[in-house]
């Protein structure tokens, strides 16, 4: 899974990817070319050419924001995240791009 972001939003999704053992954190991207890691993942700052069937998770904090890199970066392959611990209702139907 790709994590857009590098800041405090993108520890959270670190975490909620992180707590499924079906999924894992493979890169980083940020703009920001100072920041070079971030909970021990490095922090790339262009996309590599091979990501067609990543996942990606823009984390983000600003509404605005990602949803211009969702329409920059139009994967077909951003899936919901949810917390392990999460109680979700069966009933629940939960989309691409949701954090929970």
């Amino acid at each position: 899974m790709i994590v857009y972001g590098a800041s405090g939003h993108s520890k959270v999704i670190i975490d909620i990817v992180q707590s499924n053992e079906q999924q894992t954190v493979n890169f980083i991207i940020d703009d920001n070319p100072q920041i070079k890691e971030l909970l021990g993942f490095k922090v790339l700052h262009s996309f590599p050419m091979d990501v067609d069937n990543e996942s990606i998770v823009f984390a983000v904090g600003n509404n605005q924001t990602r949803r211009f890199l969702a329409k920059k970066y139009p994967l077909s392959a951003t899936k919901a995240l949810v917390h392990a611990t999460a109680v979700v209702s069966q009933y629940s139907e939960i989309q691409g791009g949701t954090v929970v």
